[in-house]
């Protein structure tokens, strides 16, 4: 429902903060296992400003069209904040902010766990005739309370991610370049075992066991590499990219080349 530049979203929706570090509910291809938000989203935008308050619960895909089985309803609570300056000229501001807290995380009800992931991004469009440029900084906080019996014992670890891409345009000839740092400090017992926290729950859908399939993961980074060059650790990530293109009009042609 939308009134003038206000915006209202309720029922299931997809919701992506940044790049993807810090929330990517995102629709894949049409027999993936994706997952959406099932709560509502207020976002009022014009070309001076935008803001999105969201929460809800996650609802995956229900049903595995491979084997044929339905998935358990992983329930997990979601909420954040996003705001974006844009009346700075070329450039824009921004910030947010995740908070997320599974139904029983790894399945232990007597575990108590909690992200909290709080960034801010920096995006210049056309700052000159020839380079654009977006960074993006996080910080997340990960806590875990355990009872056993009657005590009651907590965790905190405290993460990062970084990532940074500036495009530069000369003529026929391209410069890409991008930056991703993941990591932080070692996780074992709170969440995936070490560096950026994916959070999201384990697939229960199929007919083997749990760590047969991959989990359903609520933050997506980039990788900086193609899909089938992609690597399984998106936890403790450093690295750079370059690709450089050219092309040659008379034949339309596009020559490249690309280092990782």
């Amino acid at each position: 429902y939308k009134v003038g530049d206000w915006k209202l979203t309720g029922g299931d929706f997809y919701k992506e903060v940044g790049r993807g570090i810090a929330l990517s509910l995102r629709k894949g291809d049409e027999v993936s296992a994706d997952t959406s938000l099932l709560g509502s989203e207020v976002a009022y935008s014009n070309r001076s400003q935008a803001l999105s308050l969201f929460g809800g619960v996650t609802n995956q895909a229900s049903l595995d069209p491979v084997e044929r089985y339905t998935t358990e309803w992983k329930k997990d609570q979601v909420a954040g904040f996003t705001y974006e300056l844009r009346s700075l000229g070329s450039f824009k501001v921004g910030t947010h902010g995740v908070f997320f807290q599974p139904e029983e995380p790894n399945g232990k009800p007597d575990d108590l766990y909690r992200s909290m992931v709080g960034g801010v991004t920096l995006e210049g469009i056309e700052v000159t005739e020839w380079m654009s440029f977006y960074s993006e900084v996080n910080v997340q906080s990960l806590s875990r309370d355990k009872t056993i019996g009657n005590i009651v014992s907590s965790t905190k670890f405290q993460n990062y991610a970084g990532y940074a891409t500036a495009d530069f345009t000369f003529g026929d000839t391209l410069i890409l370049t991008e930056a991703l740092i993941l990591g932080g400090e070692q996780t074992e017992g709170v969440g995936d075992g070490g560096g950026w926290e994916l959070f999201g729950s384990p697939n229960t859908g199929s007919s083997y066991s749990d760590s047969s399939y991959s989990p359903f993961d609520y933050a997506r980074p980039p990788t900086l590499q193609r899909l089938q060059d992609e690597v399984a650790d998106k936890m403790n990530v450093m690295g750079s990219r370059v690709r450089v293109e050219h092309y040659i009009e008379d034949y339309d042609l596009t020559l490249y080349v690309n280092g990782l």
